[in-house]
Parts: structure tokens; C-alpha cells; sequence
């Protein structure tokens, strides 16, 4: 995750990072020095942020740099208020894989609720950039005031083709959202609420194209849902569960490994290094040497869901003493190893059928647009970089698909190579 601009023109109230009046921003300069590192270092996907990345003062010139991008997934996260022509011409160029944009509700007062009063800006930009001919995904913050009316955004957003994906996140006690969250936040029998509903229509909506999944429920309940069979999930889901697995870069330049913390905010320490006074290349090794060493340390799921959703409690002061405190995180919490990616919840699904023949599909069709990698647990990762879908396989299993894979070719008279792991 890369923040390439501090300023917003939106002032959100669940806005993660805050002070989004500062005129801060990563220079191109920088970001092509770092853009370059991270196609050497090859992480599976990088999501290109903010503040609002229209405002970045070189957008098209970043865009450019970003080209050697070409191993990971590059998503493009936009409020869509500041789309124009110009905007979406850059965007079909470029080697973008993926836009998304925030929408919460299919009515103005619904999405004014939390947003301000642009739901026709956002909606007309969302419309411009379906043009650009990227995978869409709309990201939305489900929140006290409209939650209920969520899904109804789907439905719509299937109705008049304008996303592939719809993301449902519950908002988080980060940023601007401290001052707001009481009017923000979440009773948890809501997040079964939500949830509930996301599986009665996901089914049908997926028929008609698109793709829907609540990311917060995991997080705040340690459930998987009961709709989500087999091992394909969001990177985004992933990055949530498996806290070993991101690298946050800030406008300031700053080199995060946020495995303690949750939106913009870390508890204690976790900046390793600046890609404005360092080399992005050595900074990248580092983090990552950090993150196979094995001794991070983060919070238990249930603890972390208390102070993140603020669950169970309504005073927010522990929180803010969590966060806000310059002591080491060791004698703040009560903190866990990181379990390895081989035990997570969702290697209990059996992989399906439908999963398989999926992937194999696509590798045959548009094999550019799938990335397999290793994990250092020994899992498969096969990581469709415009959908931003990981599916995780055992060793074994992936042989099978390979097998599969060999006999679909020859049953189709095609010859292709197998995929390979990079």
C-alpha cells in the first residue's frame, strides 16, 4: 500500500489517515525509484492511495512511472469526484489492473451520511471510469447510519453494470473516524447483519457479474462466512487476517510494517526507514526480512476487534492510550506470534471443483492476468492480479491442478506451458 498524497477533497468521517488539508506528497522522483523497487522485489499486488490520488499533482507523470509495474496487480483507489476525460484516457493506458472507488448508498442522504453531499459527482465519475476498461471495484463503508441499506448499493451497482466487485468494510477507529466513531460504529449483532445479508444475495449477484463480500466480518468476529466455501478470498481479506503480509508506505515517505494497528494507526514503532532519505531497494529487503524472521509480534483477534471496531465497549480511552502511547507495544498488550499462513481458518476448506476449473480457464485464456508465488509456509498462492482473488493451495494440490491443467490442453488441442511460480 502506497499513500501517494496526504490532501483530500472530501472530509469523510471515517476517513482512516486525517489531516487530509496537508499539502503532502510522494514526488514522482521517488516513486519511480520505488516503483522500480517493488517490481524487483515482486510482491503480488500494490494499491496506489491516499488522500485522494487525483489530487497528487502529477498523476499522469505517476501513472507513467508506475509502468514497470508489471509482476504485481496495481490497484488505483479514487473518491471518483475529480474524474475527468483526461483522468480516464491516463488510466486505459496505463497498466492499471484494477479501480476502485468509494460509494455508500444508492441515495443521497445514505451516502451523505458519512461522505458529504457528492453522491452525483461520485456516481458520474464511477461512470466515466468504466470507460477506462479496468476491473471495477467499488469499496463501501457500511456504518451506523446506513448499514441496513447497504446491499440495496449492490443491486444497483449489478442493475447498471458499473463495478465487478462491491467490497463491504465497517469503519474503523483510525484517523478522522476517532473523533466520529460514536455516531460510526457498529453493535456486533449488526455485523451479522450485514453478513446475513451479503450471503442471501451473493449468489444471485454473482450470477449477474458481480462479486460481493463483507471484509470486516473475519476481523471483528473470527467467523468465516458460511457462503464463503473453498480457498478464494480478496488479498484484501487476506492482508486483514494474515498480518504478516503488508507494507505501507506513507506520504511522508515513511516505510510501515503495520502488523500492529489497523487503518493508518500502528501501536508503537513500526516505521523502518524512509524511501525519501533511503533506497527504496534496501528498505523493501528489510521489511521483508523482518517479516520471515518470525518474531513480529501483533494482538489477538479478539483483542484487536475491541479496539479496532471499538466492540464491547463505548469508552474509547484505553484505544487512545493503545495508540497514541510512544512506550514499546510489549508492555502495552498482551501479544501473540503471528501464526504461520499453513494454519490459517480457511486451509480447513476443502478446495472446490468449480475453483480449479476456474483457474485452469483463465490460465488457458488470459494467463498474463494470473501470478503464482510460493509463500515461505510452503503454500501456493495463485493470485489473480485484475480481480485482486488469491486462492491458496497445498503443494500437492497444486501438482493435481498442474496434471489438470496438462490434460485440459491436450483434450483442447492447445499447446500451452504450465504455469510457473514467480
Amino acid at each position: 500500500m502506497i499513500d501517494v498524497v496526504q490532501q483530500c477533497n472530501l472530509r469523510c468521517l471515517y476517513c482512516h489517515p486525517g489531516k487530509v488539508w496537508l499539502n503532502e506528497h510522494l514526488p514522482v522522483a521517488v516513486l519511480a525509484k520505488t516503483f522500480a523497487a517493488i517490481e524487483e522485489f515482486g510482491p503480488l499486488e500494490v494499491v496506489l492511495s491516499g488522500g485522494e490520488i487525483l489530487m497528487h499533482p502529477e498523476f499522469g507523470e505517476l501513472l507513467d512511472a508506475a509502468s514497470v509495474i508489471r509482476r504485481p496487480g496495481l490497484t488505483v483507489i479514487t473518491n471518483a469526484t475529480l474524474v475527468d476525460d483526461e483522468v480516464v484516457a491516463n488510466l486505459r493506458r496505463s497498466t492499471v489492473s484494477r479501480i476502485c472507488v468509494s460509494v455508500d448508498g444508492v441515495e443521497g442522504s445514505s451516502h451523505a451520511s458519512a461522505r458529504g453531499r457528492n453522491l452525483r459527482q461520485v456516481m458520474h465519475g464511477l461512470r466515466l471510469l468504466r470507460e477506462s476498461g479496468k476491473e471495477m471495484t467499488v469499496i463501501s463503508v457500511a456504518h451506523k447510519g446506513n448499514y441496513q441499506e447497504i446491499v440495496s448499493l449492490s443491486r444497483l451497482l449489478t442493475n447498471e453494470g458499473l463495478a465487478d466487485q462491491h467490497h463491504i468494510c465497517a469503519p474503523v477507529y483510525s484517523g478522522t473516524a476517532r473523533q466520529h466513531y460514536a455516531r460510526l460504529r457498529l453493535d456486533r449483532d449488526d455485523f451479522y447483519t450485514i453478513q446475513r445479508a451479503v450471503d442471501e444475495a451473493r449468489g444471485e449477484l454473482l450470477q449477474a457479474g458481480l462479486f460481493l463480500t463483507f471484509n470486516s466480518f473475519w476481523p471483528a468476529t473470527g467467523e468465516i462466512p458460511a457462503a464463503q466455501t473453498g480457498r478464494t478470498l480478496t488479498l484484501q481479506q487476506l492482508a486483514e487476517q494474515q498480518k504478516d503480509s503488508n507494507i505501507h508506505i506513507r506520504p511522508s515517505g515513511d516505510v510501515r510494517i503495520p502488523v500492529l494497528g489497523w487503518g493508518r494507526e500502528t501501536v508503537g514503532g513500526s516505521t523502518i526507514g524512509n524511501v525519501r532519505r533511503g533506497d527504496p531497494a534496501a528498505l523493501l529487503v528489510e521489511a521483508n526480512r523482518s517479516l520471515r524472521a518470525g518474531g513480529l509480534r501483533q494482538l489477538r483477534r479478539e483483542d484487536e476487534a475491541v479496539h479496532k471496531f471499538q466492540l464491547r465497549t463505548a469508552d474509547d480511552t484505553e484505544t487512545n492510550s493503545l495508540l497514541d502511547s510512544e512506550a514499546d507495544p510489549l508492555d502495552l498488550a498482551d501479544l501473540i506470534p503471528i501464526a504461520p499462513l499453513s494454519s490459517h481458518p480457511i486451509m480447513r476448506n476443502s478446495v472446490c471443483l468449480a475453483e480449479l476449473q476456474a483457474l485452469v480457464a483463465r490460465f488457458h485464456e488470459e494467463p498474463a492476468k494470473i501470478r503464482v508465488a510460493k509463500h515461505a509456509t510452503g503454500i501456493i498462492m495463485i493470485f489473480q492480479r485484475d480481480r485482486s482473488f488469491v486462492t491458496l493451495v497445498q503443494p500437492a494440490e497444486w501438482k493435481k491442478l498442474n496434471e489438470w491443467f496438462d490434460e485440459t490442453a491436450t483434450n483442447a488441442g492447445k499447446r500451452v506451458s504450465r504455469p510457473s511460480q514467480s
